[in-house]
């Protein structure tokens, strides 16, 4: 692999990334063109590398920091070129690295949060409903820079690393789990994932695989609410889903799967706060598309009133011009008689 340099074009980069299809690899699964393209057109000045590995079973970030910190550092400094930006750093939690462009971050868990790394690393405060863009940062995770490396020096790798039995393996995209040897439904993702048949098979955005626990109903225990960082009720929650009922406050879930990992009934409680998301914004559409058609038709109930009021104006006016030409003609005198006629 080439080294990368200004030399090479933003354009160029985009391009090319565009071309083989990278993805996100840090589990959003957004197109890394577009990604980049949004930064430029924002102006970002910083990128940022994101190796925090908030989900414990994702070993591919460490394991391609350790064995292929090249690949990353070259698709660091194509995606600082590509945005035009003027600094670039890889965020680690732990470690010694002798390059200066990898920092040690100090960052809450998960640090790994887009906005939580952003703050730790740079300062800069990005709110609920803000990307880091607004603040002019750029998020990409260390598999996904290494994998632009790979597609701006076009010899794209169509696999990924994946945390398997603790365990990185560098799998190949499409192989199925059964393959990997997983006969039961299949953990995908770790804690904040989901979980799957063994039908299924390793995407761009597959971080781990292991066997699922069967669920089991909730005892109650509390351990959940202390584990979440946001300082959430994760067991309210989970009654108000069984129940079918929403609450406000699941729209403030990261989705860091912290409760997922305390459980120990094994319910996907992270899956239940999506499922609850969803609804709600469904919820939220259909009444603002209620109020659309509400408006819609007061709109036409008004317009149509305006229209009956001055049709009947115009009624009205009519029938006064009638009865004013009737009593003109009655008060009007006879014409003269012809004084040459015969009576």
């Amino acid at each position: 692999m080439s080294p990368p340099t200004d030399a090479i074009d933003a354009d160029t980069i985009v391009a090319r990334v565009a071309t083989a299809n990278v993805v996100g690899m840090g589990g959003g699964g957004f197109p890394a063109a577009a990604k980049l393209d949004i930064a430029r057109r924002a102006g970002v000045d910083t990128v940022i590398g994101n190796a925090m590995a908030t989900e414990p079973e994702s070993l591919g970030d460490d394991f391609l920091l350790e064995h292929h910190r090249s690949r990353v550092l070259a698709g660091l400094q194509y995606v600082r070129i590509a945005v035009n930006a003027t600094t670039a750093f890889i965020a680690v939690g732990r470690g010694r690295f002798s390059e200066p462009e990898i920092k040690v971050v100090d960052a809450p868990f998960p640090a790994g949060e887009e906005r939580r790394l952003t703050f730790a690393a740079t300062g800069r405060e990005v709110s609920a409903n803000a990307r880091p863009t607004n603040v002019g940062v750029v998020v990409f995770n260390v598999a996904t820079l290494a994998a632009i490396a790979d597609a701006v020096d076009e010899e794209p790798d169509e696999a990924r690393y994946v945390g398997i039995d603790g365990q990185a393996r560098h799998v190949p995209f499409a192989t199925t789990f059964a393959s990997l040897g997983f006969t039961t439904p299949v953990r995908v993702g770790g804690f904040s994932g989901t979980t799957e048949t063994h039908d299924g098979y390793v995407t761009a955005t597959t971080l781990s695989l292991r066997a699922a626990e069967t669920a089991t109903p909730c005892i109650r225990c509390g351990w959940c609410a202390p584990a979440c960082p946001v300082a959430l009720r994760p067991d309210a929650l989970h009654e108000a889903f069984v129940l079918g009922n929403g609450a406000a406050s699941v729209a403030d879930c990261i989705e860091c799967g912290a409760c997922n990992a305390v459980c120990p009934s094994h319910i996907d409680l992270v899956n239940e706060f999506r499922s609850m998301k969803s609804r709600q914004a469904k919820e939220v559409a259909r009444e603002a598309e209620s109020r659309k058609a509400k408006a819609r038709v007061d709109a036409r109930e008004d317009r149509l009133a305006q229209l009956t009021a001055r049709e009947l104006a115009g009624r009205r006016a009519r029938r006064e011009r009638r009865r004013s030409w009737k009593t003109d003609s009655k008060d009007a005198e006879p014409p003269p008689a012809d004084r040459g006629s015969t009576p």
